[in-house]
């Protein structure tokens, strides 16, 4: 089953949406990330199980090993397709611009889904913005690393 999710500062129905990217997880559950045309987006993946991501319309898409689109990186076709993607922890995709708007946070997308979030603003979203249960691991995450 593939569910969306849209990345956007205003869902205005006029707005054009004309750039997205599919990533699938393990379990081969589908997120589509969508962004409106005239704009490019960083997505943080860090945090979301990416066992492929395949460009629909996706414009030149870069996929990086960092999460927030700096370094190194391999280009992804518009409508490529990548498979063994777990290494990919970022995502520039959209118009070609030169730079991305983001990532402000590093959300799971698929977990987003299952709690019927459907509308997410990367370029605003950060921790401080996530479920009291998803801010509750996040938490726990970090104690269990500083206790290592």
């Amino acid at each position: 089953m593939q569910k969306t999710i849209l990345l956007t500062l205003a869902l205005v129905a006029e707005v054009a949406f004309s750039y997205s990217v599919i990533v699938k997880n393990n379990a081969g559950d589908a997120v589509e990330l969508y962004i409106p045309s005239g704009r490019r987006i960083c997505a943080c993946l860090k945090n979301t199980q990416s066992k492929s991501l395949q460009g629909v319309g996706a414009g030149t898409a870069k996929i990086f090993w960092s999460s927030t689109c700096t370094g190194s990186y391999n280009n992804l076709a518009s409508n490529g397709f990548l498979n063994n993607a777990h290494w990919v922890n970022s995502i520039s995709f959209g118009a070609n611009l030169g730079s991305s708007e983001g990532p402000a946070g590093c959300p799971n997308f698929h977990a987003l889904l299952a709690a019927n979030t459907f509308a997410v603003d990367i370029a605003k979203s950060s921790p401080e913005d996530a479920p009291k249960e998803e801010q509750l691991e996040l938490e726990q995450e970090k104690q269990g690393k500083q206790q290592l």
